[in-house]
C-alpha cells in the first residue's frame, strides 16, 4: 500500500516540476512587439487597415496613460475566450505598470479549433469607465 502511495506521490511531484513553473497558455499567445498594438494572426484586415488601426491605438496610447490592444487570433488553445483575452493582457503586460489600464479586444473569426468569438477584457484600472 505505502508502495503505490510512493509511486503516486513520485509520479504528481514530477508533474508539477516538469509543468510547474510553466503555463501552458504561453505557447499559444502571439509573439509581442513593442511597436504593434493589433496583432492579425489570421490576416483578417488588410494593410492598409491594420496600418491605419494600429497608428490609431499608438496614438491613443501616446496620448493618455491607457493602452488597448486588439488580437484576432485562430485559436484560443482550448481556454475560455475570458481566460485567454485576461492571460495574454498579463503575459503582454497591456496598460501601464501599477495602473493597470489596459483593455485587450480578442477576436476569434473562425469556426476552426471552435466557435467564433469575442471578448474585451479590461483591466482594473480602467473599470469605472468601462464596466463589465
Amino acid at each position: 500500500m505505502t508502495r503505490a502511495i510512493t509511486r503516486v506521490f513520485g509520479l504528481v511531484f514530477s508533474f508539477f516540476l516538469v509543468f510547474g513553473g510553466t503555463t501552458f497558455a504561453n505557447d499559444c499567445f502571439p509573439i509581442k512587439s513593442d511597436k504593434k498594438l493589433v496583432y492579425d494572426e489570421v490576416a483578417v484586415l488588410t494593410n492598409s487597415e491594420y496600418k491605419e488601426l494600429n497608428d490609431y491605438l499608438v496614438k491613443v496610447s501616446n496620448q493618455t496613460s491607457n493602452q488597448v490592444v486588439i488580437a484576432i487570433v485562430g485559436d484560443l488553445c482550448g481556454m475560455d475566450k475570458a481566460m485567454y483575452a485576461t492571460d495574454l493582457g498579463h503575459e503582454w503586460g497591456v496598460g501601464r505598470k501599477g495602473k493597470d489600464n489596459g483593455i485587450v479586444i480578442l477576436v476569434k473569426p473562425t469556426k476552426t479549433n471552435g466557435p467564433r468569438t469575442t471578448f474585451i477584457a479590461v483591466g482594473y484600472g480602467l473599470e469605472g469607465a468601462i464596466p463589465d
